[in-house]
């Protein structure tokens, strides 16, 4: 990876923001042999509560793109990157590490964007420009630098879901093996959606997705007992696992849901959360970033090929049918994984048995 010498020399791609969105992005295209300068306040990326389980899908999409290299030193040997849990940064910094040296990465916050028919101009908060075809904001729930161009955000649903975080080991002497396993919420209509259980680095992840406000007494309650709370709202789950002993801090996120609108601009592209959110209960914020990311590097090279970076090279993006697709997929899920938490109705009733058989049926092949 190139660093930054104090002059900015132009890049095909200017990419603001360093985090998962756009550390895939960055190492994709750099390997392709474009010219990619990245953004970011952070030069180690934080920790930070978000994704922390990869699907089979979501590796496959990265494979697909030619990076799964990148992360197979996060997995213990033996273990497919899909079994074990992976922390975001853990995530955001291998992809950086792989970056090679066609990456300049500049540690900075950006004071504003300029875009046109032709160049872009990325202007940093100390003064100095960055020169670019093509501006590519990936910089997470978007922020204010895109709404001068004419990108307005537009909140859906204000505090959609709330995701709990931490670390347990069995309590009982000998411990008690714990399986990995995702259980929903039990009781019709309480605002439990499921607690997702999975190895991480000697302990048991559990990521608990629930439908109720963070501000709540159960959420305050859940900060300082959350294995309290999730045998709460499971007691079934207490009888299969057994007492546990928390070995962690408890994180919390609240996530709101957004799209944003106006995106079709002369010389600016959004992906990832900047472009759109996902409930998390969904799993599909990964499956979003390779669809969108998958969508762009195919474009790219024809964009760059020839002259301008005009609203309809731009508008081929956002159209293309793959990611319409997956974005469509995580809008229903969202939306769905939420009624079936919340509604009591019995279709709404019915889904949930169907999600409770699946599980049922799921630990019975893994014990077979």
């Amino acid at each position: 990876m190139g660093a930054d010498t104090g002059q900015l020399a132009a890049a095909d791609v200017a990419i603001v923001g360093g985090g998962f969105a756009g550390a895939l992005l960055a190492l994709v295209l750099a390997r392709g042999g474009e010219a990619v300068t990245v953004v970011d306040l952070h030069e180690t990326y934080p920790e930070d509560f978000r994704c922390e389980k990869l699907s089979p899908a979501q590796v496959q999409g990265m494979a697909d793109l030619g990076v799964l290299d990148a992360l197979a030193s996060l997995a213990p040997e033996g273990e497919a990157l899909t079994s074990v849990g992976l922390r975001y940064e853990w995530l955001v910094r291998a992809l950086r590490a792989a970056w090679p040296e066609a990456v300049t990465f500049i540690p900075a916050r950006v004071e504003r964007l300029e875009t046109s028919e032709d160049r872009q101009a990325v202007v940093l908060s100390d003064g100095r420009q960055l020169d670019a075809r093509l501006i590519v904001i990936a910089s997470g729930p978007m922020s204010k630098l895109a709404e001068p161009l004419g990108v307005q955000r537009r909140t859906l649903r204000k505090r959609h879901s709330l995701c709990v975080g931490f670390s347990v080991v069995s309590a009982e002497t000998p411990p008690r093996p714990l399986p990995a396993l995702a259980w929903h919420g039990e009781r019709p209509g309480d605002g439990m959606g499921f607690v997702s259980l999975f190895p991480m680095r000697g302990a048991m992840r559990a990521n608990l997705f629930a439908y109720r406000d963070p501000t709540s007494a159960w959420a305050r309650g859940g900060l300082q007992d959350p294995i309290g709370a999730l045998y709460e709202a499971m007691p079934g789950l207490k009888r299969r696992l057994g007492p546990l002993t928390l070995v962690s801090p408890v994180e919390t996120r609240a996530t709101d849901l957004y799209q944003v609108d106006g995106v079709v601009q002369p010389g600016v592209v959004l992906i990832g959360d900047a472009f759109r959110s996902s409930c998390p209960a969904t799993g599909m914020g990964v499956s979003r970033i390779v669809a969108d990311v998958t969508a762009l590097v195919g474009m790219l090279p024809a964009w760059l090929a020839t002259p301008g970076m005009g609203a309809g090279k731009i508008a081929a993006y956002y159209a293309d049918p793959a990611k319409r697709e997956v974005d469509h997929t995580s809008d229903r899920r969202s939306e769905t994984g939420r009624r079936v938490a919340l509604e009591t109705s019995l279709r709404w009733r019915a889904r949930r048995g169907l999600a409770r058989l699946k599980r049922d049926v799921t630990a019975l092949a893994r014990r077979a």
